[in-house]
């Protein structure tokens, strides 16, 4: 298997927009980080949202996009940082992580 450096890996997924550094990233890496980065890329295409540890995430509820033609649920991504993430899925959806990152119903 033909891996990336890490400094390529960096600069061709813009992962500077996550990690300020290569030093970061690194550390992070070790973790698992492919989770992390699927979630950011859901916010950034307006899939999720994420509200800011300082704010009550119930006031942005209506910011949540609807993508679906059926009822839905509200859930709650667990990232192993100080933000709240939260997307609109299926109501029937069992869905319980991607990768590292676990999903469960979001309770406000």
């Amino acid at each position: 298997m033909i891996t990336l450096p890490d400094d390529e890996m960096m600069e061709k997924y813009k992962l500077n927009e996550i990690w300020f550094s290569i030093y970061e990233y690194r550390k992070e890496k070790s973790k698992g980080i492919l989770g992390f980065i699927l979630l950011n890329l859901l916010v950034d295409k307006g899939y999720a949202i994420q509200v800011d540890y300082k704010e009550n995430p119930r006031d942005y509820l209506g910011n949540i996009r609807e993508y679906w033609d059926c009822e839905t649920k509200i859930v709650e991504f667990e990232a192993d940082n100080d933000q709240t993430y939260l997307a609109k899925v299926p109501a029937d959806s069992t869905l319980e992580n991607i990768y590292e990152i676990k999903i469960k119903p979001f309770n406000g």
